[in-house]
């Protein structure tokens, strides 16, 4: 399986990770595998759908570094861990906010290519070390991803897929913000 991306996304993705002492990611898929062979150290999987969690713990590879998957119960989903029902029945905050109660750490690099992109990207950053990069893959093509520019800075993108890094001036108030805003917003 292979990660959903151009080529030239793909090249900017495995330099990514071969320089990444630790992952995460929303989203498990092609890009999970790719960061279980090439990232020295943990690896971390945010996912909603749990049988798509038990095929890719299949295909990771057996290795000494730490490989999580974690379950982010949104209810029944669909192609792409896609809601099938609407926020009010469950608690879309279990994708981007709850699970970090069972993380309880950070990371170098990360890769946001879920469901509820803005709001992963924002609960990632409030977390991330200074030096963090976090990845949006779809960022161009989707133009109500712009907003995270009020919070971080492109420092390199190919194609759709760009990699940010913190804005020295993005206040902790302003992710939160974006986190009200588009916490609930799937796609």
């Amino acid at each position: 399986m292979e990660p959903h991306m151009t080529a030239r996304e793909r090249v900017l993705f495995e330099n990514c990770l071969g320089r990444a002492g630790s992952y995460m990611e929303f989203g498990a898929g092609g890009s999970t595998l790719l960061a279980d062979r090439l990232v020295k150290g943990p690896v971390y999987c945010v996912e909603s759908d749990p049988a798509w969690i038990d095929k890719m713990r299949a295909l990771a590879s057996s290795t000494d570094y730490e490989r999580r998957f974690i379950f982010a119960d949104i209810g029944p989903t669909g192609r792409w861990g896609r809601p099938l029902k609407p926020q009010g029945e469950v608690d879309y905050g279990n994708y981007h906010e709850h699970i970090w109660n069972e993380i309880g750490r950070s990371f170098d690099l990360y890769l946001i290519d879920g469901r509820f992109r803005v709001a992963c990207f924002c609960q990632a950053l409030l977390r991330a070390g200074p030096d963090a990069r976090l990845m949006v893959h779809d960022y161009r093509s989707r133009p109500h991803y712009h907003a995270l520019e009020t919070v971080a800075v492109a420092v390199s993108e190919v194609e759709d897929l760009t990699v940010f890094q913190r804005r020295t001036d993005a206040s902790d108030e302003r992710l939160r913000a974006l986190i009200g805003d588009y916490g609930n917003v799937v796609d």
